[in-house]
């Protein structure tokens, strides 16, 4: 079937058998070669030459054959057990729906994958993790629709499609077209198309096999509008809220818009959110529909994010239509477009804009709706319109806008699924999602059959009526207004103005980013550090007193397919010598943090306590409450540094006030009052503001009680470098099953100048230091060393139990390009050497939500750990 399993079974049974294997077949290879689902060798195929045998040899090799299978044979009962153990009964194996064990749906998945699946000329493996297939143009899915059989391709339509009549205002001009992340990886050659391929696991995951890449319409609910004398009525499909711009009144042949593109969070795997443009035509509950534009729509792609799509359906979805070409309808004619494919990059609040420009126009001459794409004038494809019942000449009701799909909506708890940016239509350019230039064409009264195809005219504001049909869902009570908390009382006012000047330098230059950060250099003697009373009269230390370009620790070859991280903020600009870059608090920061006090540090109210024993060494480490990890830690030695290599996702982050990380941690003193040093990567909405993956510090000396702080956020650490931005976006994040990409990073203490270094591996670069004076126990070394992951919520330990995910969201078993790993962890003792950190083991305290494993592909070479998790499944409900 195209994809192995493969299954952690115990070294020492592997072998054991191993040595059975090799005791009767003479085997000496390494017993790695004979890991479940591994395919044959070219050593182990005898060349034609030996084919020619005695009888005594053909019976040793008959006798070494059966060995063979006997031994194989046992080797698949002990896989066979242990999927027997490890397969619930509903069929749920670390957040993925397994087979049932009759292998009837076994079947139903590979016929219909059977039917999705094209037979393809070239097959491209693009970095976001899609295989793109590139299909012969003649034998796309379209063609198996009973009204298609003999249809003749229109290979462009009967006018030119590169002629436009809408000019851009101003505004749009710093706004920028979008671009596929697949093109990064291939093309495909003329006389294809590309179509994303359905792999089983999108399958496995959809609600029902039957209605994959389709809407789950149960019931049509009658809306009736009036606008002017002109009245009609709109089928909103249930469990659908819409915000969009409609209009009515005129036999519509073409609408077109350019659409703001985000990549909003959705909530469950079973909705959506879309940013699109609707045509529409029919009764109400049975209506023909054609929607293009932008979806994030984790139960068709399997993943959150932003995607170019197209819908169709001539009964209001009950049983017609499908998104893309997941069903025949759609026919394609460009190689260059990808429908289902990924958009990127997608807007930042207070940053870069990013759109797509779509259109849908009639042809009457080939009696075709084509799709186009307005930014290269690009014709896609068309819906051949004898497929349609009441769009076949043309669309009554035009909509532009967005439109979430949940079950959840309209129940007790709704979905925080967001539509557009995440932010109300009120926070207008840059914050919300807009639809840019809204045009309709139409027949003209006195000329019906007149070509209007691309004869576009401005919607007229006395026609249109704006339609919220968007639960608005403020919660007054607790001052929160269009997503962000307005001032509660009145001196609140104040102390935020107090606070942004207190945390905002003065600056010699600021870089507005794309990312939508404002960056701001500050004189390196005028950054936040001095204002600790223990380092006014503080020199600054420019440089270790080693040199950081050594590194004694070689990649091996697994890590030579990841690479490096990057900083969004270097493609706006650079700050001069002399200064440091400092990421700008802004007002809503502070109004969205839990309190005006805590900003910047962590919520830590209760340490709990955990023992551990480790050779002949015991040990216990303070566990923040809410806090739940899946890291490897060693203790038992005097530690004088630790790094690693640190896989970098971009994880969901289920609300605003929880936050997840990939780590290392240096640790010293009681469990309840110990100082800590953290560096890593995080998603934390409630101090950045989003949900981006950036590179973090953090340290205290009271575990976190009333001292330290993440990154400049306090007094503390003294930054020297001026091209590293703590708490900077790190774009771009890994792909499953794609591109893996990594943070280096170390800190090492420094006996000469008395500080603690961090060091970015990545380019040997010495960012800062934490003078050693502002710590108790991490005074002169630590004493418990981990490396990994954590997720913080208010919600930990209840039920519901956060949908926060940990590293990739996948389980440590799902290992490399799917699992969040760390790679090469070293710890230094007094020997001021790095070694792999011996004693040490996984410490997975709710393995149900969150795992780790110390995993090697090959035996007897370092591992890789890896860990990870979903947050809420079936078993942490």
């Amino acid at each position: 079937m195209g994809e192995r399993v493969f299954i952690v079974v115990p070294y020492e049974l592997w072998g054991f058998f191993a040595a059975v294997h090799d005791h009767n077949t003479g085997d000496s290879s390494p017993a790695t070669s004979m890991l479940p689902c591994s395919e044959p060798t070219e050593d182990d195929v005898s060349p034609a030459s030996s084919l020619t045998s005695s009888p005594a040899e053909v019976c040793s090799e008959f006798s070494m054959a059966l060995s063979n299978i006997m031994f194989r044979i046992v080797r698949n009962m002990v896989v066979l057990l242990a999927l027997l153990c490890i397969t619930p009964n509903n069929g749920v194996v670390d957040g993925k729906r397994s087979i049932q064990s009759q292998g009837r749906e076994e079947y139903q998945v590979e016929k219909k994958l059977a039917l999705l699946n094209k037979a393809f000329v070239r097959s491209i493996q693009s970095e976001d993790g899609d295989i793109i297939d590139c299909v012969d143009i003649y034998k796309q899915p379209a063609f198996d629709h009973p009204l298609l059989k003999n249809h003749t391709i229109r290979m462009s339509p009967s006018f030119d499609p590169t002629i436009g009549d809408t000019s851009a205002p101003t505004i749009l001009n710093s706004s920028l077209p979008f671009s596929q992340v697949w093109r990064k990886s291939g093309s495909c050659p003329d006389g294809t198309i590309p179509i994303r391929r359905v792999l089983r696991q999108h399958l496995l995951n959809a609600s029902s096999l039957e209605r994959y890449g389709k809407k789950n319409t149960n019931v049509i609910i009658k809306r009736d509008f009036h606008m002017l004398d002109h009245t009609f009525t709109l089928g909103i499909e249930h469990y659908h809220t819409a915000a969009a711009l409609i209009t009515s009144g005129y036999s519509y042949t073409g609408a077109k818009a350019d659409i703001n593109v985000w990549n909003p969070p959705v909530e469950a795997d079973d909705e959506y959110t879309s940013g699109q443009i609707w045509l529409r035509n029919g009764p109400f509950n049975n209506s023909d529909t054609i929607e293009v534009g932008w979806m994030v729509n984790p139960s068709v792609y399997g993943d959150r994010r932003t995607r170019l799509f197209i819908y169709w359906t001539n009964d209001s979805g009950k049983s017609t239509g499908c998104f893309d070409l997941l069903c025949p309808g759609f026919i394609q004619v460009n190689k260059d477009i990808l429908l289902g494919g990924t958009i990127e990059p997608t807007s930042s609040f207070y940053g870069q804009q990013y759109h797509i420009s779509l259109e849908v126009v009639k042809d009457f001459d080939q009696e075709v709706w084509w799709l186009i794409s307005g930014a290269d004038n690009i014709t896609i494809g068309y819906w051949p319109c004898d497929m349609f019942v009441n769009l076949y000449n043309i669309a009554e009701i035009l909509e532009w806008g967005g439109d979430v799909y949940s079950p959840r909506m309209h129940t007790g708890h709704h979905t925080a699924t967001a539509m557009g940016s995440s932010r109300f239509a009120s926070e207008h350019w840059s914050m919300a999602s807009f639809i840019h230039q809204p045009r309709f064409g139409e027949c003209s009264r006195f000329h019906p059959q007149r070509k209007l195809a691309k004869s576009f005219e401005m919607l007229i504001s006395n026609i249109m009526v704006m339609i919220l049909l968007a639960l608005l869902c403020t919660a007054l009570s607790s001052g929160v207004v269009d997503n962000k908390r307005s001032i509660r009382f009145p001196g609140e006012e104040l102390q935020v103005e107090e606070k942004l000047k207190l945390l905002n330098k003065p600056f010699v230059r600021s870089i507005q980013c794309e990312d939508g950060d404002i960056i701001d250099c500050v004189d390196i003697y005028k950054q936040p550090a001095f204002d600790h009373p223990l380092l006014k009269n503080h020199t600054i230390r420019m440089s270790p007193s080693f040199d950081p370009t050594k590194d004694d620790t070689s990649a091996p070859t697994m890590l030579n397919s990841s690479l490096p991280f990057s900083q969004v903020w270097h493609r706006s600009g650079s700050c001069p010598d002399g200064t440091i870059p400092i990421r700008r608090v802004l007002r809503h920061h502070l109004l969205n943090a839990s309190s005006l006090d805590r900003y910047g540090k962590k919520n830590t109210n209760v340490i709990t306590k955990h023992d551990f024993r480790m050779l002949d060494h015991t040990f216990a480490v303070g566990i923040e409450h809410y806090h739940t990890p899946a890291a490897l830690i060693t203790s038992g030695y005097s530690y004088t540094g630790a790094k690693a290599d640190i896989n970098v996702w971009n994880p969901r982050v289920d609300a605003d006030d929880e936050y997840t990380t990939a780590q290392i941690w240096l640790r010293n003193g009681p469990f309840n009052n110990s100082d800590t040093i953290e560096l890593g990567w995080m998603v934390n909405p409630s101090v950045y503001g989003d949900r981006q993956t950036r590179l973090f510090i953090y340290w205290t000396i009271d575990s976190g009680k009333s001292t330290g702080c993440f990154d400049l956020l306090c007094p503390g650490f003294v930054q020297v470098n001026k091209d590293i931005l703590l708490g900077g976006i790190i774009s771009p994040t890994s792909a499953f099953h794609g591109q893996q990409y990594h943070i280096s990073l170390e800190v090492v203490k420094d006996f000469d100048q008395m500080v603690w270094w961090l060091i970015s591996r990545t380019d040997n670069i010495a960012v800062g230091y934490w003078p050693c004076n502002i710590f108790n126990y991490l005074f002169n070394i630590a004493e418990v060393v981990e490396w990994g992951g954590d997720v913080y919520s208010p919600r930990m330990h209840q039920e519901p139990h956060t949908a926060t995910a940990m590293g990739s969201s996948y389980f440590a078993s799902e290992h490399w390009s799917f699992a969040c790993f760390i790679h090469q962890p070293r710890m230094r003792d007094y020997s001021m050497t790095y070694k792999y950190p011996y004693p040490s083991f996984p410490y997975t305290p709710d393995v149900n939500c969150y795992s780790g494993e110390n995993y090697a592909d090959i035996l007897f070479t370092e591992p890789l750990f890896y860990f990870g998790g979903p947050g809420r499944n079936n078993y942490c409900p």
